[in-house]
């Protein structure tokens, strides 16, 4: 049996609600992608949490974890995520 606290499964929820909305949004009202295409362009980062990373990285220092919120590496692997697929978006313009 798998236990999945009520806060992650609230989270969950909360993310796939966005999910859809921000997909929806970029089919329907935009009309920008195709509706299998649309998952694949919506990201979840911390604009802030990637700053306070690279800022620190480049300084060649440990990024302080009081400055980041838990979960804070899934994020910052999906912003890289994020910026790789838009310099590919960029380049096929």
């Amino acid at each position: 049996m798998l236990f999945v606290s009520p806060q992650l499964n609230a989270d969950f929820q909360v993310k796939q609600q966005h999910l859809e909305r921000n997909a929806a949004f970029l089919v329907d009202e935009l009309k920008v992608v195709q509706g299998h295409e649309a998952p694949n362009r919506v990201f979840f980062v911390s604009a802030r949490e990637a700053l306070v990373s690279r800022v620190n990285q480049d300084k060649g220092t440990p990024t302080p974890s009081g400055q980041l919120l838990e979960g804070f590496q899934g994020r910052l692997f999906e912003f890289a995520n994020f910026e790789r697929k838009f310099e590919v978006i960029l380049f096929v313009l």
